[in-house]
């Protein structure tokens, strides 16, 4: 796919990669690939594609997430160098089978902080952007 889009004009040089998170352990109970499988893709992906924009979401506030695992999301994020990024609170569901304990104030206070609070990434807020 990725050479795919490096050499054919007619598709947009754009892909949507939606990490959720980039705490390996909220990765696992998210039943998704490790941290380094997004680093390795997005890696490529600008080494083949250097003019590429990639977008992302993340969720915060998902069962078994701390504050240390927070905080590696936003390092990790401003580290990708994302485009664009949404940023969404976990909610419970019936068929999650994972307890919700992250208190609602705890999510909204995540959410709020920068990158997360931003609907847009970090490249596209610089003042010459």
């Amino acid at each position: 796919m990725i050479s795919e889009i490096a050499g054919n004009e007619k598709i947009l040089k754009y892909v949507d990669i939606p990490i959720q998170h980039t705490d390996d352990n909220v990765l696992k109970k998210m039943g998704r690939p490790p941290v380094k499988t997004i680093f390795s893709t997005i890696d490529k992906l600008r080494k083949k594609v250097p003019d590429i924009s990639l977008r992302t979401t993340v969720m915060v506030g998902f069962p078994g997430e701390t504050e240390k695992s927070f905080f590696k999301l936003l390092d990790d994020i401003k580290k990708l160098e994302f485009d664009w990024l949404g940023g969404f609170i976990y909610s419970q569901e019936k068929e999650t089978g994972l307890k919700d304990n992250v208190p609602e104030k705890i999510k909204k206070e995540r959410l709020s902080k920068e990158p997360c609070a931003s609907a847009q990434g970090l490249k596209s807020q610089s003042p010459t952007a």
